[in-house]
């Protein structure tokens, strides 16, 4: 029994070390430096369809696409030929 009197001890003092961890997290992630709070930059512009017609050479290079794909964009598809 005393053993397990002892892991719960350490076990709960883990758990306290954690919570304190954490509160200093939040405590910091809460202001900038000079003490504002961080700026929200909401969405960024996503080209929109229509998309110019482009053509390479197998294989092709993203680089030199315009626009440039953005797999996230919520209009963005890739044309199936």
């Amino acid at each position: 029994m005393a053993r397990d009197t002892s892991a719960k001890r350490k076990s709960q003092a883990t758990v306290e070390r954690q919570k304190d961890i954490q509160k200093e997290v939040m405590r910091s992630a809460r202001k900038t430096e000079d003490g504002s709070k961080a700026m929200q930059a909401g969405a960024r512009r996503y080209p929109e369809p229509p998309f110019p017609k482009q053509h390479q050479p197998k294989p092709g290079l993203e680089a030199v696409l315009d626009p440039l794909p953005m797999y996230d964009a919520p209009y963005y598809a890739v044309p199936i030929k």
